[in-house]
């Protein structure tokens, strides 16, 4: 497509681990600190990068796409805080 080869492999992590391992580590590092660094499981979610990959809280959906997909209605973080 547009002059490109693209390649698709269904296990590239597995060809790889320890490189994989290490690029993984290194693109959750920073998210651990600060989740290591709040002091409470509310303070947690003020982080916007963390608010953002919150699906589900209090036994309730709380991202629109997942409601949305399951065809559940959804509930803001806020009002599950």
């Amino acid at each position: 497509m547009d002059g490109v080869v693209h390649y698709g492999m269904a296990n590239i992590l597995g060809s790889v681990p320890r490189t994989s391992t290490f690029a993984l580590s290194s693109a959750i590092l920073p998210y651990v600190i600060v989740l290591a660094r709040l002091k409470s499981v509310r303070g947690n979610w003020t982080h916007p990068a963390l608010r953002g990959g919150l699906n589900v809280a209090g036994g309730r959906i709380t991202h629109p796409s997942v409601g949305e997909a399951l065809g559940v209605e959804c509930t803001t973080l806020d009002e599950v805080l």
